[in-house]
């Protein structure tokens, strides 16, 4: 079976179908298919359209009024409707938040109206940190010595210094024997350098002593820091240098080492009649 013609002419009256549209009247380029442009023939499909059958220039109609025309897509512009079946085009400039706030329309917002939508308040970015102080909580720079990662500041391990520190007990009074003055817990690594005593007083008998042991880490004479395990000492012999009798112990270079917390132990071994004004002096050097 063939496909029915559908014969058209200018006028409307039936004749011989052709390919120029421009033989339909009444046709412009805001209004295609205006129902007055064709008029229907009235013969039935036996090779003609029947007057009632009309479908088609209406299913053009309704496609006319639904279609968005080309002309309101033009660069960086959106379609937008602020009631119903009414789109209209927004142009979007450079830097802009298009949106929508309570009881409005679309359109593109203003930084305060972005602002409210975001819970930011205005002049949050113009923040400045305060410098930090002892009352004042705030930023600080990494300075020398120092290192900064993932947020955590560390004091970097200081090479080039020097220093010293010093251990000192005194026993005012006569002195008693096996008195342990006190430990002493270093605070960080470093070497003994010296360990001398001190009396305001010697012993006053002949071959009488007063004896001080500096142990570390422990109170056996094995634990001492001096050569042989040998305590410091003062006889009633010792001559007495600025007004003072002093002694000094010789060090076991082997056993000078400290590291933080090490405990440094000063007891006093013996001490004979007229020993008096003890004072102890232990220095630790760290570089």
């Amino acid at each position: 079976m063939s496909s029915p013609s559908f014969p058209v002419s200018g006028s409307g009256s039936s004749g011989e179908g052709t390919s120029d549209h421009s033989l339909l009247t009444n046709r412009d380029s805001a209004d295609q298919h205006p129902a007055a442009s064709i008029t229907p023939v009235t013969t039935n499909f036996d090779g003609n359209l029947s007057s009632a059958d009309d479908t088609v220039q209406k299913a053009l109609e309704t496609l006319d009024a639904s279609v968005v025309a080309k002309s309101l897509f033009d660069a960086n512009t959106i379609i937008k409707a602020d009631s119903d079946n009414t789109p209209a085009a927004l142009t979007v400039g450079e830097q802009t938040i298009v949106g929508r706030i309570t009881s409005g329309v679309i359109a593109a917002l203003s930084a305060t109206q972005v602002r409210t939508l975001l819970n930011v308040a205005d002049g949050a970015n113009a923040y400045t940190l305060p410098t930090a102080a002892a009352g004042t909580l705030g930023g600080i720079k990494v300075g020398t010595r120092l290192s900064i990662a993932d947020g955590v500041l560390s004091a970097d391990e200081q090479a080039g210094g020097s220093g010293s520190y010093i251990i000192q007990n005194v026993i005012p009074a006569v002195v008693s024997v096996d008195t342990v003055f006190t430990h002493y817990v270093c605070p960080i690594a470093g070497t003994i350098s010296l360990a001398m005593m001190s009396l305001e007083s010697a012993p006053s008998a002949s071959t009488t002593y007063c004896k001080v042991q500096v142990m570390k880490n422990g109170l056996l004479e094995t634990d001492s820091i001096f050569t042989s395990d040998a305590a410091m000492q003062i006889t009633e012999v010792t001559s007495a240098t600025n007004g003072v009798y002093q002694a000094s112990g010789t060090l076991d270079s082997g056993r000078t080492a400290v590291v933080a917390g090490d405990v440094i132990w000063i007891r006093v071994n013996q001490a004979d009649a007229g020993s008096a004004g003890l004072r102890v002096q232990v220095k630790i050097d760290w570089t």
